[in-house]
């Protein structure tokens, strides 16, 4: 076997790959309101148990491994635990019927999250179970934080090396850990529930002619962050007019899309513009936020317009864009605090990434889909059709070849402990390549010479197969799309349209704590 062929072999078993199972059909998660087990705290996430808990854990485009707070974490007063509970996205209690903790080297994982020194930890494994679906992973790797000033709560982690993307493939829960998410809104007054395909995407919501492609961690945003645009200019239009928030017309800024806020953050140059084109009032002796106007500065907030450096473009109307004021109530709901008071969705400064970087949240992606295949290093964004009456085109997607997994390799915060993983099989893999070497030399060189018409036919032998083409050079040459349409099923679409109109207007915040930053998700 020529060496070339046993390397290749050796690595095919080594490297490590992310199974798919093209004969699967996407998982179709809903974005909803989620009531906990108290009756009255409410929260608009997915739905999952967790250990036999409710939590509804709002999602992470950027984290890999899915994390929830300390039940510890919150004040043990009724009124103040369920206020802590709602801000957080839900709480964990943790027991050895829920949680199997095991130490981070035993923690079966890709990637290991960076987290803040002062953060206590918990790693293990949970059962994680997905209301309205048959999905369930029996041991879930979560993280159990606590840390009372810990900005980011409980969240399902679908960065690229997620785990909770991997145990749904391996379980034959989904085909591939491709995304389509259409992520609702949570508007005061026009709130839609949302939908989250593991394994495809909702063809009637996605608008192809809008279609936009982007490379992941593409544009070199100084945060971990693999979702990254090119911002060209953000423009907002109120009743004065047309304004950029840019100073440079030249100028280009690199952003992040996550859905782990809600609201847009932007540099506080961005933000200082926008605050003096919408008169906004910082020192009168009031207790006005960054976010939060008089009710008469309304026709300034207007519509703001996000244009990215390859031409993609995206209105976000004025109902997404402002409400009264909100904020988690004493009960833990998301409702409105001061009808007198009107707020917008725009803040600025450290964002729940943590870094002064302009993040596309969740009423950016009110107006658009996003796809991700992290096998492909590729995202796109298109228009989404939110038009509520339209049945689910589910199609699912499926690669002809698994590839390496995405990991957050030169990414600021990135795991170090993943090179060791991926290097020790390398390092073995040129070893046994040199000693497989070494050993066919000196074997040859014990051979006797061959005579000429042998020596004809090996060098023959030798241009027959090196004039084969490769076989399967480019794992990711061949695509195989396999389409899977689906109605949305009548129950999960009542129980979702039921969640909705019970609980719109009255959603937990599950983004930021009230008692901390009153900002709009």
């Amino acid at each position: 076997m020529p060496l070339f062929a046993f390397t290749l072999v050796l690595c095919w078993f080594i490297a490590p790959t992310w199974a798919q199972n093209c004969s699967v059909p996407p998982l179709t998660l809903t974005i909803q309101n989620t009531t906990f087990s108290d009756g009255i705290v409410v929260n608009r996430g997915i739905q999952t148990l967790l250990g036999g808990q409710l939590l509804g854990l709002r999602l992470s485009l950027s984290q890999n491994n899915t994390r929830v707070r300390n039940a510890r974490d919150c004040p043990e007063r009724a009124a103040n635990f369920s206020r802590c509970q709602g801000a957080s996205g839900g709480v964990f209690s943790i027991s050895e019927d829920t949680f199997t903790s095991v130490p981070p080297s035993r923690w079966n994982v890709s990637v290991v999250d960076p987290h803040p020194q002062d953060v206590t930890i918990l790693y293990g494994y949970g059962a994680a179970e997905f209301p309205g679906t048959e999905a369930m992973v029996d041991a879930l790797p979560v993280e159990v934080w606590s840390d009372t000033d810990a900005q980011n709560k409980s969240e399902l982690a679908l960065g690229p090396s997620s785990s909770f993307l991997s145990r749904l493939v391996e379980h034959s829960w989904a085909p591939t850990r491709n995304i389509g998410l259409y992520y609702g809104s949570r508007s005061q007054n026009q709130a839609k529930d949302g939908r989250l395909i593991i394994g495809g995407f909702d063809e009637a919501r996605f608008d192809a002619s809008t279609e936009a492609e982007f490379p992941l961690f593409g544009y070199g945003a100084a945060i971990s962050c693999p979702l990254q645009v090119m911002l060209a200019d953000v423009i907002l239009t109120n009743s004065e007019g047309n304004h950029s928030l840019f100073r440079d017309p030249d100028s280009r800024v690199p952003a992040c899309i996550d859905t782990i806020q809600n609201a847009f953050t932007f540099t506080k140059t961005m933000y200082d513009q926008w605050a003096g084109l919408t008169r906004h009032i910082d020192f009168d002796g009031s207790n006005y936020t960054g976010q939060t106007y008089p009710a008469d500065r309304e026709p300034l907030l207007g519509t703001l317009t996000i244009k990215l450096s390859n031409g993609y473009t995206s209105v976000i109307p004025h109902f997404e864009l402002v409400s009264n004021e909100r904020g988690t109530d004493d009960q833990g709901k998301y409702a409105v605090l001061n009808s007198s008071r009107v707020m917008a969705a725009i803040q600025s400064g450290q964002g729940d990434l943590g870094n002064d970087v302009p993040q596309l949240g969740g009423v950016f992606l009110s107006q658009n889909y996003l796809r991700i295949d992290y096998d492909q290093r590729k995202f796109w964004l298109a228009k989404a059709v939110t038009n509520t009456s339209l049945p689910a085109e589910i199609t699912g997607v499926c690669t002809s070849q698994p590839t390496m997994p995405v990991t957050n390799e030169g990414i600021p915060g990135g795991n170090k402990d993943l090179g060791l993983k991926v290097g020790l099989p390398v390092a073995f893999i040129i070893v046994i390549a040199g000693l497989f070497g070494l050993w066919r030399f000196k074997h040859r060189s014990r051979l006797p010479s061959p005579s000429p018409g042998g020596m004809f036919t090996q060098l023959h032998r030798n241009i027959n197969l090196r004039g084969r083409p490769p076989q399967a050079a480019d794992p990711g040459a061949r695509e195989m799309i396999q389409t899977h349409q689906t109605a949305t099923k009548p129950s999960e679409s009542a129980a979702a349209q039921n969640t909705a109109k019970a609980d719109s207007g009255r959603e937990s915040d599950g983004y930021e704590d009230a008692t901390r930053r009153n900002s709009l998700p």
